[in-house]
């Protein structure tokens, strides 16, 4: 899923990774933002919950480190990523550039 909590909880794995004692070089995301084309932006992406100070809180860091859709407060479903091809090239795409920051 492309929203505020997944990006969280990513986050705060390599957190504890590193409070471990673990070196986390970065924390990169297989789902973006440009994953979808802007057909399934307009169909399937919805408001992120801002109910509370939590909720708002944690969208806005997500917003400032480039989460959203097209810059508003809206997440989308991972699964909406099709067929199996499109999300087996984003890994390989995600990889090329892991390999390619290394060097």
């Amino acid at each position: 899923m492309f929203f505020p909590g997944g990006w969280a909880i990513a986050q705060a794995s390599a957190d504890q990774l590193a409070d471990q004692g673990l070196v986390v070089e970065s924390v990169d995301y297989l789902i973006r933002q440009d994953s979808f084309n802007p057909e399934e932006k307009r169909l399937f992406s919805h408001p992120c919950k801002m109910g509370s100070a939590a909720h708002k809180t944690k969208v806005a860091g997500w917003l400032a480190r480039g989460g959203g859709i097209d810059g508003q407060p809206r997440g989308i479903y991972a699964n909406h990523v099709q067929p199996y091809g499109r999300v087996r090239q984003l890994f390989v795409d995600l990889q090329a550039r892991s390999d390619g920051s290394r060097d």
